[in-house]
């Protein structure tokens, strides 16, 4: 599996790449409109910013773990959030740091963020960063952010595109979203090894025809998916008629992770479908249990 991040969109799929997550900057209204519908669960402390020196690896280790489509951070990361870098490579005094306990008093997620001042309009506080290994972390982090005193607006350029807060807000509208786009984009190398390295939620079989501009995965290739484990066999003289579905390796590393959906690209020319049903099948079986978000820039 080959990853990268791309400057230009048009550049890569001839190579095979395919979108696999997405990221958006939001703007959130914290005035008095806002309102996270959450029992917190844990608690939410003010902490020295230089806490996440430590602490900031072994919480998003804890991430990293748990979401598709995640990359290991470089060193660069704890000291951003930290506030030991700012954009002028110098240290930044205005970050400041909140740690989430869960209920165990484990410490399962931070913010860091920073307030751009009073010439600022709406007051603004930027998200500098905001790890949360649990569902409960984020919300109660952003019921920390909405709940500062003064401030009208919160600001996050890397927010996943499919958000909990969205639906957690008793008025979503407090959420103006811009500049969504994609993020991590994945090249299947090894068909075979690529499917056999993820769980899937639904068992099924799906036999798939995957073309190649470059040679290196193509194939046809029968998976079988019992108890969430993938049997991934190749056929090497398939009888006409026998795949399912027909997709290029770029689309199949844009649903890889969960975040594209197969039925979206078959209706977009992107799949073709041999057999009835098969592209819902593909959605079923592909399907992820944490929406996949790269929170590393690379």
């Amino acid at each position: 599996m080959a990853a990268l991040t791309a400057s230009e969109a048009s550049i890569y799929e001839r190579f095979g790449y395919g979108v696999a997550s997405f990221e958006r900057t939001v703007k959130v209204d914290t005035t008095a409109r806002f309102n996270v519908r959450h029992q917190p669960v844990g608690a939410v402390e003010i902490a020295d910013r230089k806490v996440l020196l430590e602490l900031a690896p072994q919480v998003f280790a804890k991430v990293h773990h748990l979401t598709p489509g995640s990359i290991d951070r470089q060193d660069y990361y704890r000291h951003r959030a930290a506030g030991e870098f700012g954009r002028d490579g110098k240290p930044d005094d205005a970050v400041k740091v909140a740690l989430h306990y869960g209920p165990g008093g484990e410490v399962d997620g931070y913010v860091s963020y920073k307030f751009l001042g009073w010439d600022s309009r709406p007051y603004t506080m930027e998200i500098v960063d905001l790890v949360a290994a649990t569902a409960d972390a984020y919300l109660e982090l952003w019921q920390f952010l909405g709940n500062i005193d003064l401030v009208e607006r919160v600001t996050w350029e890397e927010a996943p595109l499919d958000d909990p807060l969205t639906w957690a807000l008793s008025d979503s509208r407090c959420i103006e979203s811009s500049d969504s786009r994609d993020m991590l984009w994945l090249r299947i190398l090894d068909v075979p090894r690529a499917l056999a390295a993820r769980h899937f939620p639904a068992d099924g079989r799906l036999v798939l025809e995957v073309t190649d501009p470059l040679g290196l995965a193509a194939g046809t290739f029968a998976l079988n998916i019992t108890d969430g484990e993938a049997v991934v066999d190749a056929v090497p003289e398939p009888a006409p008629g026998e795949a399912d579905l027909t997709l290029d390796v770029s689309a199949l590393s844009s649903i890889y992770l969960g975040a594209v959906c197969p039925v979206t690209l078959t209706a977009a020319g992107r799949i073709r479908e041999h057999t009835a049903g098969a592209a819902l099948n593909a959605r079923l079986m592909f399907a992820v249990e944490r929406s996949p978000h790269c929170l590393t820039h690379f």
